[in-house]
């Protein structure tokens, strides 16, 4: 006796692939793998445009919310010599954001047509995460390089302003900001693994 076909859920088939007569035929994983797409494209779409007004308006926003004090100054030059790194690294940091916004907004697409059995949402996906996962390895890296510019920065600014208020402990503030700035790359690394390691399988899936 033969047997029977097999069907690919993500196939570029017609809808029918989804169903046996009155039946939907969507495995669990998929759908998990469609409702995390339109979330994350989402919550991606948003942080994008997020990040291009503060590629734009942070300096203004950070120089507009500084106390007024004896370390003034200091926060003023640290500020500035922080605005010094990120415009360094904005021929990167800029088109990374508006890739990652059509990224992200694919994502959200990709995720709509697979919970609408759309016969098109497995090739847009794939290529998407294809997409995605090299974007977050290039943001990664610049992330970390430009942090790891920004951490002598506000070790040395840091000190001066809490020696500057008459407290003790100038150095060992500065200290722990610099920390905190190398614990941020750790989480961002975390975080950009796991991230790639979900699209990945979701690709395979």
């Amino acid at each position: 006796p033969g047997t029977a076909p097999r069907t690919d859920p993500y196939s570029v088939q017609p809808t029918s692939v989804y169903s046996t007569g009155d039946v939907s035929i969507r495995p669990t994983g998929l759908t998990v793998i469609a409702v995390i797409s339109l979330l994350a494209g989402i919550v991606g779409v948003l942080s994008g445009l997020f990040g291009l007004v503060g590629l734009f308006l942070g300096e203004a926003f950070a120089n507009a919310i500084q106390p007024a004090g004896p370390g003034q100054n200091l926060q003023q030059q640290m500020q500035a010599d922080i605005n010094e790194v990120t415009q360094k690294y904005m021929w990167v940091t800029l088109p990374l954001t508006l890739v990652g916004i059509v990224v992200s907004g694919g994502m959200a697409v990709g995720g709509i047509g697979i919970l609408t059995t759309k016969p098109w949402s497995r090739v847009l996906l794939r290529r998407i995460f294809l997409v995605a996962i090299v974007v977050e390895c290039i943001k990664g890296i610049t992330y970390a390089v430009s942090q790891l510019e920004m951490g002598p920065i506000m070790r040395e600014h840091m000190s001066k302003i809490a020696d500057s208020g008459g407290g003790p402990g100038g150095e060992t503030m500065g200290q722990m900001m610099q920390v905190m700035s190398y614990v941020g790359i750790a989480f961002l690394a975390v975080w950009t693994i796991t991230k790639i390691a979900l699209m990945l399988w979701a690709r395979g899936y």
